[in-house]
């Protein structure tokens, strides 16, 4: 399955040398008690991110295997406590797409990355390519 994942552009160093999009939660939620995930949209346009998450430039287009990735909304409900997706602005009216929402609980190493992308100059960060 073609999914995206988008970071900040000060994020983007580290997720290339570790070379992975590690599977974690962000700040506060880290201490809810479920498995750690990486967040991907099926949709390559930051407008489907939460709104929290549009300022985020750098775009990584990710092939993972269907069956390791999970609709974010059906995973929500089974793994988080109840209400806690309201923590998490799921279903805030105007937040994005949730329907294109989706996560995997691993990390996505380099060897499924395809491509990163500028958002905001459409450059290419990754792979490197001739010039």
């Amino acid at each position: 399955m073609i999914l995206y994942h988008f970071t900040g552009a000060q994020q983007w160093p580290a997720i290339l040398a570790s070379g992975e999009i590690s599977a974690t939660w962000p700040g506060d939620l880290d201490r809810l008690s479920c498995a750690r995930v990486a967040h991907f949209t099926s949709s390559p346009d930051p407008a489907a991110l939460p709104e929290a998450r549009r300022s985020s430039r750098v775009r990584l287009r990710v092939e993972v295997p269907d069956a390791d990735a999970r609709p974010w909304l059906p995973w929500l409900r089974r793994n988080l406590p109840p209400g806690a997706h309201w923590l998490l602005g799921a279903r805030r009216p105007g937040n994005g797409q949730p329907g294109t929402w989706y996560v995997t609980e691993r990390a996505v190493p380099l060897r499924e990355w395809s491509e990163a992308v500028d958002v905001d100059t459409h450059v290419c960060l990754w792979p490197p390519r001739p010039e």
